[in-house]
């Protein structure tokens, strides 16, 4: 019972009344408060939807365009596939420049989290001119190499060919880890409890 005649429990009486009050006008309010006004229409909401559905095609147009670009510029397959391949460009570019490939080394591969690099040094002799035309096709784009480093030595006094040591580069999309999609197979070395 609410006594508030009694001192001692007159400040709780007070604290318990107006908690009674404000929860039955926040009963009436929202009994008979008017509903507010919606004022996203249905024409504003489709209008939308199609605004983010263009947005995505042209984001994943931009995307398919950028992963063409990366195909177009990088090597598919392993390191040990790919290096054979740019041996095999290298050596064509070389015999169209008479251009004798002294030495090919390919070197440790430099992976990150967007692409692996794989660099290789190739040795090559002949006219200085063919060497610099022989760099600039190795640049080219359809080639799939970057140059990285140049090195010339002259082979004797009396004439313009060259040893050249040039460092170059094949790109490879990074690799992406296997994921396991069958969680239902027990893993080696694992029994299957029946």
């Amino acid at each position: 019972m609410i006594d508030l005649k009694n001192k001692d429990e007159r400040s709780t009486n007070f604290v318990i009344i107006g908690s009674i009050a404000i929860i039955v006008l926040a009963g009436l309010f929202i009994k008979f408060a008017p509903a507010p006004k919606r004022e996203y229409t249905d024409a504003q909401a489709k209008q939308d939807k199609n605004k983010v559905l263009v947005e995505s095609a042209t984001s994943k147009a931009k995307a398919a365009t950028a992963d063409q670009i990366i195909a177009d510029q990088t090597w598919p397959g392993t390191e040990e596939e790919v290096l054979p391949l740019a041996l095999q460009k290298v050596t064509t570019i070389a015999l169209n420049h008479h251009l004798k490939v002294v030495g090919f080394h390919p070197q440790k591969p430099i992976e990150t989290s967007s692409i692996t690099m794989n660099p290789c040094v190739v040795n090559v002799s002949g006219p200085f001119p063919s060497v610099i035309g022989f760099e600039r096709d190795l640049e080219a784009p359809g080639s799939k190499l970057a140059v990285n480093i140049m090195q010339f030595a002259t082979e004797d006094q009396t004439s313009n060919k060259v040893s050249a040591n040039i460092g170059i580069i094949a790109y490879q999309p990074a690799k992406t880890p296997a994921k396991d999609s069958d969680t239902t197979k027990p893993k080696a070395g694992v029994k299957k409890n029946a």
